[in-house]
């Protein structure tokens, strides 16, 4: 696009492609080999981490994936 035609742009976009889908010091398999994301902000009522199976949270990276445009 128009907007990523200089050079400040292109890195922008590069660093942007490049930047990983979860901080790997945010992410542990527990004992039970479920998988413990830690959120970066508590939540209200005082979660600090989200404890899901491998399965489930492949499907919510995948959920975030855009799908292909058509054109």
């Amino acid at each position: 696009t128009a907007k990523h035609t200089t050079v400040g742009g292109l890195e922008q976009l590069c660093r942007c492609i490049n930047r990983p889908a979860l901080s790997e010091e945010r992410v542990q398999c527990n004992a039970a080999w479920q998988v413990e994301l830690k959120l970066e902000t508590p939540w209200r009522h005082g979660s600090t981490h989200l404890v899901m199976s491998p399965l489930e949270l492949m499907q919510r990276l995948a959920a975030l994936v855009p799908r292909p445009s058509c054109t």
